[in-house]
């Protein structure tokens, strides 16, 4: 076997890894003790209902990667201090979520602090305008088609383009993926089931 060809079919084995794009966001932040303010190290941080979690690192940071796009609870719990759970917190894809949480140190077991995030005004890692829509929205919308969510929203026409540019100049996407035809540049005419959008 020749190694360029032995080389080429290793590199396709070991070098493929599934693709999370489009689908996956990232839950960060700091746990900082809420009368100092100093980085509180291995604060449990869960997402309740699910298996993924972390603790905090020495400094109070924590990470939590590869979360499936959607609504959260999260709750913060360490030894000598009042449990903290924010709920209604939106995951999107491909963008990170910030949560900078204060934990109440105390002597006794007291109930836990339960807090209703609210969406951020800002996005800071996005660079470009963006709309997304939920899947909550989608059910509650009498639509068929994607063409009717684009024609929802600011700037965009009631055939799915937005005002101002060419429809080769817009990428539409659904979970991570383009909904457009590549030769044309027209949106491509689907009927998608709701369950597809989400």
């Amino acid at each position: 076997m020749k190694p360029q060809l032995l080389f080429t079919f290793l590199l396709l084995i070991f070098g493929s890894r599934p693709s999370l794009a489009g689908t996956n966001g990232i839950l960060e932040g700091f746990v900082k003790d809420k009368k100092t303010g100093e980085g509180l190290p291995g604060v449990n941080v869960l997402l309740v209902g699910t298996k993924q979690g972390t603790a905090t690192g020495q400094d109070g940071r924590y990470e939590i990667q590869n979360i499936r796009a959607g609504r959260y609870e999260v709750r913060y719990s360490f030894i000598g201090y009042q449990t903290y759970v924010m709920r209604n917190v939106i995951i999107n894809p491909d963008l990170r979520t910030r949560l900078n949480v204060e934990l109440q140190p105390t002597d006794v077991e007291l109930e836990e602090i339960v807090v209703l995030r609210e969406k951020p005004l800002i996005q800071k890692d996005v660079t470009g305008t963006t709309f997304i829509v939920s899947s909550e929205e989608i059910e509650a919308l009498p639509i068929d088609n994607v063409r009717q969510v684009i024609g929802l929203k600011a700037g965009s026409t009631l055939e799915g383009h937005v005002r101002g540019g060419k429809t080769s100049e817009v990428v539409y996407l659904v979970d991570g993926l383009p909904v457009q035809d590549v030769i044309q540049a027209e949106q491509i005419q689907t009927y998608l089931p709701l369950q597809s959008l989400v």
